[in-house]
């Protein structure tokens, strides 16, 4: 999937709308410019769909880690690289149970907490000694694409939601040539075919503990 074919799907979306009526307003570098903004949006509203699996390095020493620059937010950490695995733990557990943690030695990592309030920071219990690098998911920000490169990371299923985020874009910066209830139309099909809801956040931000009791609860129910 390319910007390429993204600009094609919106020019036979919209061939009789205002957008092709004023082709010197949007010609394909213009409409490549709401390409990347709807895939930059996109990222935003469903960072899962962004997920890369790369190499962390860590701050030696330090229980306060930050994630690479082009990070969205952590997904998850898996181990460490040539070393053993490094598992989950809430971090308001950790806090009742052991409120000098963060005071212990440096070591290899067991554990890993996510940060309550920034997803592009988390800790480690024990801090690490020098040299340790984490393998991780993590959701990567898109970068800026040209025309006919390969758009990486999101699926190709999703062309028709990049089509329909396009068309928002553009709508947002030149709202005459579309009526309210058409721009209503398109961003509602834009956000119920990426599958927006509150439960993919809390997902993603639920503490170990929560996540295990729900899991609990829906074995329950199939039963």
């Amino acid at each position: 999937m390319t910007p390429n074919d993204i600009i094609n799907e919106v020019r036979r979306l919209e061939q009789d709308s205002g957008l092709l009526r004023t082709p010197d307003s949007y010609v394909a570098d213009s409409l490549l410019l709401f390409v990347n903004h709807a895939i930059r949006q996109t990222a935003t509203l469903r960072p899962d769909l962004f997920a890369k699996l790369g190499e962390i390095e860590t701050e030696p020493e330090s229980v306060v880690q930050s994630m690479p620059s082009d990070s969205i937010r952590l997904i998850e950490i898996f181990h460490i690289k040539g070393g053993g695995s490094v598992n989950e733990v809430s971090h308001s557990m950790m806090e009742r149970s052991n409120r000098m943690w963060a005071a212990e030695p440096p070591g290899q990592p067991i554990n890993y907490m996510r940060h309550p309030r920034n997803h592009n920071r988390y800790f480690l219990y024990p801090a690490p000694v020098a040299g340790v690098v984490l393998v991780a998911d993590y959701a990567q920000a898109p970068r800026s694409y040209g025309i006919d490169e390969d758009i990486e990371l999101i699926p190709d299923a999703y062309l028709t939601t990049l089509v329909y985020g396009t068309v928002v874009a553009v709508s947002s910066i030149n709202n005459t040539l579309y009526k309210p209830d058409r721009v209503a139309m398109f961003r509602t099909m834009y956000e119920q075919s990426l599958g927006i809801s509150g439960q993919i956040g809390a997902t993603l931000d639920a503490e170990p503990e929560q996540l295990e009791a729900e899991q609990r609860e829906q074995r329950r129910r199939q039963r």
